[in-house]
Protein backbone atom coordinates (compact mmCIF):
# COMPACT_ATOMS: atom_id res chain seq x y z
CA UNK A 1 0.00 0.00 0.00
CA UNK A 2 1.18 3.56 -1.01
CA UNK A 3 1.35 5.85 1.83
CA UNK A 4 1.78 9.81 1.26
CA UNK A 5 3.23 11.16 4.25
CA UNK A 6 1.83 14.98 5.53
CA UNK A 7 5.32 16.45 4.56
CA UNK A 8 4.91 14.96 0.84
CA UNK A 9 1.69 16.97 1.14
CA UNK A 10 2.59 19.77 1.72
CA UNK A 11 5.77 19.73 -0.86
CA UNK A 12 3.33 18.48 -3.23
CA UNK A 13 0.61 21.50 -2.66
CA UNK A 14 3.26 23.97 -2.78
CA UNK A 15 4.44 22.65 -6.18
CA UNK A 16 0.90 22.68 -7.44
CA UNK A 17 0.81 26.07 -5.85
CA UNK A 18 3.02 27.22 -7.30
CA UNK A 19 2.42 26.13 -11.21
CA UNK A 20 -1.27 27.62 -10.79
CA UNK A 21 0.29 30.98 -9.58
CA UNK A 22 2.97 30.75 -12.44
CA UNK A 23 -0.34 30.56 -14.82
CA UNK A 24 -2.27 32.97 -13.51
CA UNK A 25 0.57 35.39 -13.71
CA UNK A 26 0.36 35.02 -18.23
CA UNK A 27 -3.16 35.12 -17.61
CA UNK A 28 -3.45 38.18 -16.05
CA UNK A 29 -0.52 39.64 -18.28
CA UNK A 30 -2.72 38.54 -21.36
CA UNK A 31 -6.22 39.99 -20.03
CA UNK A 32 -5.24 42.71 -17.88
CA UNK A 33 -2.29 44.18 -19.40
CA UNK A 34 -2.54 47.51 -17.91
CA UNK A 35 -3.14 46.11 -14.72
CA UNK A 36 -0.12 43.98 -14.96
CA UNK A 37 1.98 46.90 -16.65
CA UNK A 38 1.07 49.25 -13.60
CA UNK A 39 2.08 46.36 -11.24
CA UNK A 40 4.70 44.39 -11.93
CA UNK A 41 5.45 40.93 -12.06
CA UNK A 42 6.34 40.54 -8.25
CA UNK A 43 2.73 42.73 -7.30
CA UNK A 44 0.97 40.48 -9.82
CA UNK A 45 2.46 37.51 -7.90
CA UNK A 46 1.05 38.93 -4.21
CA UNK A 47 -2.19 40.02 -5.81
CA UNK A 48 -2.52 36.59 -6.78
CA UNK A 49 -1.61 34.65 -3.70
CA UNK A 50 -4.28 37.16 -2.05
CA UNK A 51 -6.89 35.99 -4.22
CA UNK A 52 -5.62 32.59 -3.43
CA UNK A 53 -6.07 33.13 0.25
CA UNK A 54 -9.28 34.85 -0.10
CA UNK A 55 -10.87 32.42 -2.36
CA UNK A 56 -9.86 29.54 0.60
CA UNK A 57 -11.92 31.79 3.16
CA UNK A 58 -15.26 31.61 1.19
CA UNK A 59 -14.29 27.84 0.55
CA UNK A 60 -13.46 28.40 -2.79
CA UNK A 61 -10.87 26.02 -3.32
CA UNK A 62 -11.34 24.32 -7.01
CA UNK A 63 -9.07 25.77 -9.25
CA UNK A 64 -11.43 27.35 -11.76
CA UNK A 65 -13.46 28.90 -9.56
CA UNK A 66 -10.28 30.03 -7.54
CA UNK A 67 -9.08 31.23 -11.08
CA UNK A 68 -12.47 33.23 -11.63
CA UNK A 69 -12.06 34.74 -8.41
CA UNK A 70 -8.60 36.69 -9.30
CA UNK A 71 -10.33 37.76 -12.50
CA UNK A 72 -12.85 39.24 -10.62
CA UNK A 73 -9.87 40.98 -7.93
CA UNK A 74 -8.51 42.22 -10.96
CA UNK A 75 -11.74 43.64 -12.86
CA UNK A 76 -13.18 45.24 -9.11
CA UNK A 77 -10.08 45.85 -7.47
CA UNK A 78 -8.21 43.51 -4.60
CA UNK A 79 -10.31 43.47 -2.09
CA UNK A 80 -13.88 43.55 -3.74
CA UNK A 81 -15.50 41.33 -1.63
CA UNK A 82 -15.03 43.84 1.18
CA UNK A 83 -15.65 46.91 -1.01
CA UNK A 84 -19.09 48.60 0.28
CA UNK A 85 -20.21 49.78 -3.53
CA UNK A 86 -19.79 46.06 -4.51
CA UNK A 87 -22.24 44.93 -1.56
CA UNK A 88 -24.06 42.40 -4.07
CA UNK A 89 -20.51 40.41 -4.25
CA UNK A 90 -20.18 40.35 -0.13
CA UNK A 91 -23.50 38.85 -0.02
CA UNK A 92 -22.84 36.30 -2.66
CA UNK A 93 -19.69 35.23 -1.14
CA UNK A 94 -21.34 35.36 2.12
CA UNK A 95 -24.20 33.23 1.32
CA UNK A 96 -24.04 29.80 3.64
CA UNK A 97 -26.19 28.16 1.85
CA UNK A 98 -24.25 28.37 -1.49
CA UNK A 99 -21.40 26.01 -1.98
CA UNK A 100 -18.10 27.07 -3.43
CA UNK A 101 -18.74 26.37 -6.99
CA UNK A 102 -22.24 27.42 -6.55
CA UNK A 103 -20.50 30.82 -5.08
CA UNK A 104 -18.75 31.22 -8.00
CA UNK A 105 -21.12 30.69 -10.84
CA UNK A 106 -23.55 32.92 -8.78
CA UNK A 107 -21.29 35.59 -8.14
CA UNK A 108 -19.76 35.58 -12.02
CA UNK A 109 -24.00 35.68 -13.08
CA UNK A 110 -23.83 39.06 -10.94
CA UNK A 111 -20.53 40.39 -12.13
CA UNK A 112 -21.22 40.01 -15.65
CA UNK A 113 -24.83 42.08 -15.01
CA UNK A 114 -23.04 44.86 -13.42
CA UNK A 115 -20.52 45.27 -16.08
CA UNK A 116 -23.06 44.89 -18.55
CA UNK A 117 -24.60 48.03 -17.37
CA UNK A 118 -21.45 49.85 -17.39
CA UNK A 119 -20.48 49.72 -13.92
CA UNK A 120 -17.09 47.58 -14.54
CA UNK A 121 -13.61 49.02 -12.32
CA UNK A 122 -10.39 47.93 -14.61
CA UNK A 123 -10.61 45.44 -17.23
CA UNK A 124 -13.28 46.41 -20.02
CA UNK A 125 -13.03 42.09 -20.93
CA UNK A 126 -14.64 41.63 -17.51
CA UNK A 127 -14.84 38.32 -15.66
CA UNK A 128 -15.38 36.15 -18.41
CA UNK A 129 -11.68 36.54 -19.79
CA UNK A 130 -10.72 33.53 -18.48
Amino acid sequence: MLVIREKQMRAFRAYMTNRFEDRMVLHVKEYFPKEFGALGEDAVRETIRHGIDRAWAYEIAVEHDVSRYINLMFTYGKDFDLNPALSWAAAILNDTKLSGPSRMDRLYEEAEKHLSRGAGIGNTRGPGAL
